[in-house]
């Protein structure tokens, strides 16, 4: 799977709650990102993915432009990195649904 760029909404609606006058991006929102783009490419129900962990390092302000990396690994499991330019912002670890376990 290929790294997947995506610069964030200066509009994105969590803006407004989190946190007036000083707004960041929800670690709940980077996840869902990363979930959806997972499954859009494995071609995988949203729900069969499992977050066995994660580790935010910094926060992501509107207009950042990040870059997703998936690397897959022996375990079934799906190790993913978020970076802003040289900066790490994520590392997490997803299970594979079943379908696309490796034998």
């Amino acid at each position: 799977m290929n790294d997947v760029s995506w610069t964030i909404p200066d509009n994105h609606p969590s803006f407004l709650g989190h946190f007036p006058n000083a707004p960041i991006l929800p670690g709940v929102v980077i996840l869902d990102k990363a979930i959806n783009l997972l499954s859009r490419a494995l071609a995988q129900p949203y729900a069969s993915f499992v977050i066995k962990n994660a580790k935010f390092f910094r926060p992501l302000l509107p207009a950042s432009e990040v870059v997703f990396s998936f690397q897959f690994n022996q375990n079934n499991q799906v190790n993913i990195s978020l970076r802003e330019g040289e900066h790490l912002v994520l590392k997490c670890l997803v299970a594979l649904p079943v379908e696309h376990q490796l034998s």
